[in-house]
């Protein structure tokens, strides 16, 4: 992949390529899906903040707050406490 799209290029082929997962199941399903509803939460937020309150953000912080979001919710809802912020950075799951 190009580094045209910078980190958000990353994230989404990170989620993309995760796809294949999706069918198998398992903890790599939930986690796609958990990543892809913080940043549906996350652009939601950023959005509303921009038109309520005129501020603006930019891509690389709501892509930081997904990163961060998603990782506190990873690491609060599983049972796998081997995951270290540096390898999700990274996207590593396995």
């Amino acid at each position: 992949m190009s580094d045209r799209g910078g980190r958000c290029g990353s994230f989404v082929y990170f989620v993309l390529r995760g796809r294949g997962n999706l069918e198998q199941g398992g903890i790599k399903k939930q986690v796609i899906q958990g990543i892809v509803l913080v940043a549906c939460w996350s652009i939601w937020k950023s959005r509303n903040e921009a038109i309520f309150s005129g501020k603006r953000c930019s891509s690389d912080k709501v892509f930081g707050d997904i990163q961060a979001s998603s990782f506190m919710w990873y690491k609060s809802r599983t049972r796998c406490r081997d995951m270290d912020w540096d390898r999700w950075r990274n996207f590593c799951l396995g």
